[in-house]
C-alpha cells in the first residue's frame, strides 16, 4: 500500500511517501508525493504527528461529500465504507469519514473548530445551512468568544468561529 522511507533531515526524520495511484477494493485511491517533518527534541526520538482524523458516521459518501464541500479539500479516498479528505497543499492532518453501524446516540467528545475564510461568520452559516448544517445553538456569553454549535448532515457538532 503504502512505500516509506525515513531519511535523516535537518530538522529532524523526514517521512517520505511514494507516489501510488491504484485501487483498493474497488475503490479510488489517489496518494501524491508528500515530505513532512516529525518534530524532533533535542537527543531524544521524533515525536509523534497526527496523520488523520477520522468520524464515524453511518454514511460515509454524504457526510464525506459535506465536509468536502465545506473546506474545498480534495478527495484522497472514496468509497461506500470510507471517504477521506486531503489538504490540497498537505499542511493539515487527513479528515476521514468511516461507516459504522451504530447511529450517534451522544454529544462528540471530540468536535472539530472552523473558522470562516473571506466571509463573516453570518455568510459562512449561511453557506454551511445550504450544504446541509444546522444550526444547535449560539454562544455569546464572552464577547470575545462569539461562536456557534452546528451539526454536520449526521448530527456531529463543530463550532462556527469568528473570522481572524
Amino acid at each position: 500500500m503504502y512505500a516509506h522511507r525515513d531519511v535523516r533531515g535537518y530538522q529532524g526524520w523526514i517521512m517520505r511517501q511514494a507516489p501510488v495511484a491504484g485501487h483498493y477494493n474497488g475503490n479510488l485511491i489517489e496518494r501524491r508525493y508528500k515530505v513532512s517533518t516529525c518534530p524532533k527534541r533535542e537527543g531524544s526520538e521524533p515525536m509523534a504527528t497526527i496523520h488523520g482524523i477520522v468520524v464515524d458516521c453511518h454514511d460515509p459518501l454524504k457526510v464525506g461529500e459535506f465536509w468536502q464541500e465545506v473546506l474545498g479539500w480534495e478527495y484522497r479516498r472514496k468509497g461506500p465504507g470510507w471517504v477521506s479528505l486531503r489538504d490540497p497543499e498537505g499542511l493539515r492532518p487527513s479528515l476521514s469519514f468511516d461507516r459504522v453501524p451504530e447511529g450517534k446516540t451522544v454529544k462528540n467528545r471530540v468536535h472539530l473548530d472552523i473558522r470562516p475564510v473571506g466571509r463573516s461568520r453570518d455568510e459562512e452559516r449561511q453557506r454551511l445551512e445550504s450544504l446541509g448544517a444546522t444550526v444547535l445553538r449560539l454562544i455569546d456569553e464572552n464577547p470575545y468568544d462569539v461562536h456557534e454549535i452546528m451539526a454536520d448532515p449526521e448530527g456531529n457538532e463543530f463550532c462556527l468561529l469568528e473570522p481572524l
